[in-house]
């Protein structure tokens, strides 16, 4: 697993979490949240998602305002692993609804 991890991403597995807590520490997701509005946000959490806690999702939701729809999907991991077409199905919805 690690060979075709680091295959793929032409990088090793601490040099890829070295690099994404570089890019964590300078983004701040909840600050641009609420900037957005009024623009449309989508936000799709799962409720299995071990990487990044729902609790984040929901604070996110919060600081976005009324612009922002929402939606957890009961026991979907941070990949969505068996809920893709779910998660398919909600942004084309929602993408579809912006447009009339």
């Amino acid at each position: 697993m690690e060979e075709e991890f680091t295959r793929f991403l032409a990088t090793t597995p601490e040099e890829f979490a070295g690099q994404a807590a570089v890019i964590a520490e300078r983004t701040d997701a909840l600050a641009a949240a609420g900037a957005i509005g009024p623009r449309p946000l989508l936000v799709v959490h799962g409720t299995a998602d071990w990487w990044v806690p729902v609790a984040q999702a929901r604070e996110l939701r919060e600081r976005a305002g009324s612009s922002c729809r929402y939606v957890e999907v009961e026991g979907a991991d941070h990949a969505f692993s068996w809920h893709r077409a779910e998660l398919a199905d909600l942004v084309v919805g929602w993408l579809r609804g912006l447009t009339g």
